[in-house]
C-alpha cells in the first residue's frame, strides 16, 4: 500500500545466518523490479504485470513435489485454464526480451512522485510504480476520488479495513501504457484539489463582526442608539 521496498537483502542474510527458509511474497515487483533474487521460495502472481490470472510458487524440486502432493490449498484448487497459462508464458517472454516497458514505468513513476512532492502531497515512502497520497480521513479520500473522477481520472479511495484508521489515501498505479501527458493531467487535476488550510479565525456572524456585537446586545435586552438599531436591522450592512 505504501509503494516502498522491503529490506530484502538484509532479510535474506538473516535467513542464511540462522539457517532459516527464506520466502518472499512478490506481487508488484515481478517484471518491473529485480528484487526477489536468491530466496528459497518465491510466491508471485500472474495477474499484475503479466496480465493473466492465477499465481505461482518457485522453489526447489523437492519443495514443489511436497506442495503438489501435500498442500491442501493446491490439491483442492481448480487448475488454471490453458489460455491463462499460455498468456502468462507469452508475457514472461516479453519481460525477459524487452526492458523498455519497465524502464518506462520507472521514469513515469519518478515523474509522478516528484510532481506530487512538489505540490506538497505526502507520498509516504514510495519508491515504485505504486504511488499513494496520504489523506487521513475517509471523507477527504472520497472527496479526492470524486474530484479526480470529475476530471476524467479513475482513482479509488482506499479506506479501512484495507488500511488503518487515519491512513486513508488515494493510490495510483503507473503502467507502461501511461504517457507523460497522462501524468501531467493527473498532477494538474490534483493541483485544483489541494485542501485549503484551516482558517485561524472563528467563523463570522452572517452580518459581520460589528453587526454580530450589536445583535448580541439586542438579544441581551440592551438598547443601542436608534442609529445602531436601524443599522443592525439592514441586511448586508455588517461588513461596512
Amino acid at each position: 500500500m505504501n509503494g516502498d521496498f522491503a529490506p530484502l537483502a538484509e532479510l535474506s542474510n538473516l535467513a542464511r545466518r540462522y539457517d532459516a527458509i527464506g520466502l518472499v511474497d512478490d506481487a508488484h515487483a515481478l517484471g518491473v523490479w529485480e528484487l526477489a533474487q536468491g530466496w528459497d521460495v518465491t510466491i508471485g502472481t500472474l495477474s499484475k504485470s503479466l496480465g493473466s490470472q492465477g499465481g505461482f510458487v518457485a522453489s526447489s524440486h523437492d519443495l514443489i513435489d511436497t506442495l503438489v502432493n501435500k498442500a491442501r490449498s493446491f490439491i483442492f484448487t481448480t487448475g488454471l485454464s490453458p489460455a491463462c497459462v499460455a498468456a502468462a508464458q507469452a508475457a514472461l517472454s516479453l519481460v525477459q526480451e524487452d526492458p523498455a516497458p519497465r524502464q518506462r514505468v520507472h521514469a513515469l513513476s519518478e515523474r509522478l512522485r516528484e510532481g506530487l512532492r512538489s505540490q506538497g502531497w505526502n507520498t509516504l515512502r514510495s519508491q515504485s510504480q505504486i504511488v499513494p497520497i496520504l489523506l487521513g480521513s475517509p471523507e477527504e479520500a472520497l472527496r479526492m476520488a470524486h474530484g479526480l473522477h470529475e476530471a476524467g481520472i479513475y482513482a479509488r479511495a482506499i479506506r479501512p479495513p484495507t488500511v488503518h484508521a487515519g491512513e486513508c489515501r488515494i493510490r495510483f498505479s503507473v503502467t507502461s501504457d501511461h504517457t507523460e501527458a497522462d501524468i501531467d493531467k493527473l498532477l494538474g487535476a490534483l493541483a485544483t484539489l489541494i485542501p485549503l488550510p484551516p482558517s485561524p479565525f472563528p467563523p463570522l456572524h452572517p452580518g459581520g463582526p460589528a453587526k454580530a456585537s450589536v445583535a448580541g446586545s439586542m438579544e441581551k435586552g440592551e438598547m443601542p442608539s436608534p442609529y445602531l438599531r436601524e443599522w443592525a436591522a439592514k441586511p448586508g450592512e455588517g461588513e461596512r
